[in-house]
């Protein structure tokens, strides 16, 4: 992380300060933030769901480290949401004003954001595989 937010603070900015420039980066910036936590807002709900069905005693019960992998998806996945929720804000209050691409600190955020989305998303791959091991093996 300290490799992008060092790359994106020495990285020239960008001269276009036109209406329509400000306003499509800043439309940018708000899809893609708003992507990432629409994931979020898929994924986390259901690594829920899962833990509280083993909890439950009813159905099949997952092992021990498929859980934790589970819980720790839902703490990358709740990080990746503050990101983004914090890049929506910006974007709506910023991007009408100025052009984001030259505010540093909105382009470091959105990479935060993307970060712990993909190590929150591997984590809830690798709980996937550990479910489906355990239910193949019949633990």
């Amino acid at each position: 992380m300290f490799i992008h937010t060092k790359a994106q603070f020495s990285s020239p900015q960008t001269a276009d300060n036109a209406a329509e420039a400000k306003s499509a980066v800043g439309s940018r910036f708000g899809t893609a933030s708003a992507a990432g936590i629409t994931v979020v807002g898929i994924l986390g709900p259901l690594t829920l769901i899962a833990i509280q069905l083993s909890a439950d005693g009813k159905g099949e019960k997952l092992p021990n480290s498929a859980l934790v992998d589970l819980f720790v998806s839902n703490v990358w996945l709740a990080m990746s949401l503050a990101w983004g929720l914090l890049v929506l804000y910006m974007a709506a209050f910023r991007g009408y004003k100025e052009n984001l691409l030259n505010y540093r600190p909105i382009t470091v955020i959105i990479g935060y954001q993307l970060i712990f989305l993909f190590v929150g998303m591997e984590r809830f791959v690798w709980a996937i595989g550990n479910i489906a091991s355990a239910l193949i093996d019949g633990k």
